[in-house]
């Protein structure tokens, strides 16, 4: 019978034959993912033989990844600041900059007891539900036009046990709704149409293409959530972007336009200006 080590080397080979980026990490996660454990914990049975039925499940999510298939839909789930969140096909994957998004808006709503967020575009309800364990006098509100996604994210706020702090409502952005909010949040669609064709296959063919792409060079979408979010927001009210890396001066030249104020462009992990921020 193969051990874990072996298998784990032989997946890892295989993955990296078939062009993964991170064959290594993938391989850990698939077996991890296959015998309900976590990563380290594979190192400490290394030596451990598998069962043929264990083997079989691990080569069909191992082919599943060589051709392509985004590694969170094979598992099922990401794990997202600190919750975990289930993920399906037709789903945006959330990803790592938006993980810090929510830390700058936990940070930035610290001192409001209660403050009243909304999550634009929630998709998995990633922020929504990041945000409500963060904050524990936060009430939430997440708005997504998707049947499919908006589905996603009531599962994923049940099995979280927040669906008494998060709400739920199909829209379009902030279209059709009167509110006076603390924080409107959102990571809209910013990809411009040549930074979608450059992206890695395996988002072109997986993911949902209208979360991540906007007309007029990405900037579509977050000038109309400037634009409706000064009505909605409390004085002092917050509003919070994930943008793409170029958008940062033509944001803070609208939100000037339309009377924002504190108006700031933040670099994410990797240097890259990725987030605004802007105060009512």
């Amino acid at each position: 019978m193969q051990t874990i080590v072996e298998v784990l080397k032989k997946s890892e080979a295989f993955l990296a034959r078939s062009g993964m980026e991170s064959p290594k990490v993938d391989a850990e996660w698939l077996l991890a993912g296959t015998l309900g454990c976590k990563r380290l914990d594979l190192y400490l049975q290394h030596d451990r033989p598998l069962e043929e039925a264990v083997l079989e499940k691990l080569r069909e999510q191992v082919r599943r990844r060589g051709n392509g298939e985004p590694l969170q839909y094979i598992l099922g789930y990401v794990d997202f600041h600190d919750i975990r969140l289930l993920v399906q096909p037709g789903v945006l994957i959330p990803r790592p900059e938006t993980e810090l998004l929510v830390e700058k808006v936990v940070n930035r709503l610290k001192g409001v007891a209660t403050p009243r967020i909304v999550d634009l575009g929630t998709g998995s309800g990633a922020i929504a539900l990041a945000l409500a364990r963060a904050l524990p006098g936060a009430r939430v509100l997440a708005v997504e036009r998707s049947p499919e996604a908006l589905a996603q994210a009531r599962a994923n706020a049940g099995s979280l046990g927040l669906r008494d702090r998060v709400a739920f409502r199909s829209g379009n952005w902030l279209e059709g709704l009167e509110m006076e909010a603390d924080c409107i949040v959102s990571n809209p669609p910013y990809l411009t149409e040549a930074e979608w064709e450059e992206a890695r296959p395996e988002v072109r063919q997986a993911e949902p293409r209208e979360a991540l792409v906007a007309a007029d060079d990405g900037l579509a979408d977050l000038r109309r959530i400037l634009e409706q979010s000064l009505s909605r927001l409390g004085p002092g009210g917050l509003v919070a972007l994930e943008t793409g890396i170029a958008h940062g001066p033509a944001l803070i030249s609208l939100a000037g336009e339309l009377g924002y104020s504190d108006c700031v462009v933040e670099k994410d992990d990797n240097a890259r200006d990725r987030y605004f921020f802007a105060v009512k």
